[in-house]
This record gives C-alpha cells, structure tokens and sequence, in this order.
C-alpha cells in the first residue's frame, strides 16, 4: 500500500453498533485513546506528504518558472517537468494531486 494511501487510511472510520472504527484496524476505536495518540503523527504525515510535496513542487516551479530552460534548473528540477510541453509543465502538479487523492 503506498505511504501516501497509509496516512489517509487513518482517517477512514465506520459506524459499527454505533461506535466507530477504524477500517484499517477494528480493533481501534475512532476517537478513543489508541486513535487519538497517532492523530498528531497523522495529521503530520499528511501535511508533510499527500499535501506538502504538490505544494513544494508547485512553489520550486513557480520561483523558477522564466528561468527553467536555462541549464542549470533543468539540471536540478528538469526532472519534474521535461516531460510536458512548455505551456503544460505546471500539469505536474496537478497529476501528483490527483495520485495522491487516488490512494
């Protein structure tokens, strides 16, 4: 299961007898003490990963985006949009977004 599929998982609860479970894991109680002491490392996880990298990536293309057919920005971000025609390159973003919301 990818990391990103992992962290959002925690978050997935279902009504059973009126208490709520994690769907990862019955045996957690949504809320309960067990649940609520990962919460803080959840919520870090997916501000850090499923949110952060897009947001990271967005913002390196953004800082550079007169600059990235010089030499040296391909060399160090040309990974992230030589693929894609010139006019589409923020496209990257957008697909690391819908992967991530697809986990």
């Amino acid at each position: 299961m990818p990391f990103a599929a992992r962290v959002l998982s925690f978050f997935v609860c279902k009504p059973v007898a009126g208490t709520s479970y994690l769907v990862a894991d019955f045996s957690v109680v949504c809320g309960g003490a067990r649940w609520t002491a990962f919460l803080p490392v959840a919520i870090a996880c997916t501000l850090v990963y499923p949110v952060g990298v897009p947001l990271l990536v967005l913002s390196l293309l953004i800082a550079y985006r007169k600059r990235l057919d010089e030499p040296d920005i391909q060399a160090s971000l040309g990974f992230l949009y030589n693929a894609f025609h010139s006019g589409k390159r923020f496209f990257e973003v957008a697909d690391m977004a819908v992967v991530r919301s697809d986990c």
